[in-house]
């Protein structure tokens, strides 16, 4: 009876982690150590020492971003783009953005929570290629419009080449 009591009370503690993680966050922690993947988070407080003092608006902006996290998949790509899509649904994660440049798709999904946004997603498709750069912030809808809209497409798709 006390090892089912500890089994129950095991798996009650694991849904409750993985229940206050996002779809994105379950995602990356499945799939960030497969072979053919690169993973990495970057805080972003270490952005901000490589500002400069003029740039007073990109700083306040990166006070209410946590964490950017990046997942870089060649051979498990195909696999991983499907998996992704089905992860990313799109009553949760809202399209903000979608450019097309040749055979590369870039698309921006942006999850709400409380009425700001909570993880803006930027997803590159390529024939053999996934990049997947996720913010976690805490930021409005505009915000997040500007932000996706200053990322230079031409150098992100070029990222893996």
């Amino acid at each position: 009876m006390r090892t089912l009591l500890t089994t129950l009370l095991l798996q009650l503690i694991i849904c409750s982690f993985t229940m206050g993680q996002s779809s994105y966050s379950q995602f990356f922690d499945k799939n960030k150590n497969i072979k053919g993947v690169e993973s990495f988070t970057i805080s972003t407080s270490l952005f901000r020492f490589f500002l400069d003092s003029d740039e007073q608006e990109l700083k306040d902006m990166l006070k209410k971003l946590d964490e950017v996290s990046f997942l870089i998949a060649d051979a498990a790509s195909p696999t991983l783009a499907i998996e992704l899509e089905k992860t990313l649904p799109e009553k949760e994660y809202k399209e903000l953005m979608v450019i097309k440049n040749g055979t590369s798709t870039v698309r921006f999904k942006a999850k709400e929570k409380s009425n700001k946004v909570d993880e803006v997603v930027m997803i590159v498709t390529e024939p053999n290629s996934l990049v997947v750069m996720c913010i976690k912030c805490n930021i409005t809808f505009n915000e997040a419009k500007a932000l996706a809209s200053s990322v230079n497409v031409n150098q992100t798709v070029s990222f893996k080449q």
